[in-house]
């Protein structure tokens, strides 16, 4: 019962990280912001049931953000 509960949510997260597959094969550039971090939570959702192979996937969905927030200007601020 409980092996088949696992299973069933491991799949959603799969399911889940659809997105992140796109993200990836489309270049985190184009995403918008929003995305990006609702991949990064799905990643981290699969990490906490207990899929660790999730973890490269969320350094990958870490240092893209950072470089994407790194490359944002704030007008009007110096």
């Amino acid at each position: 019962m409980l092996k088949a509960i696992r299973t069933l949510l491991l799949c959603a997260c799969a399911i889940g990280a659809a997105p992140i597959m796109a993200a990836h094969a489309q270049g985190s550039e184009d995403l918008p912001p929003y995305k990006m971090l609702r991949s990064l939570q799905a990643i981290q959702d699969a990490i906490v049931l207990g899929d660790h192979s999730a973890a490269e996937m969320q350094r990958f969905m870490l240092a893209a953000i950072d470089k994407r927030l790194q490359g944002v200007r704030f007008h009007g601020l110096r």
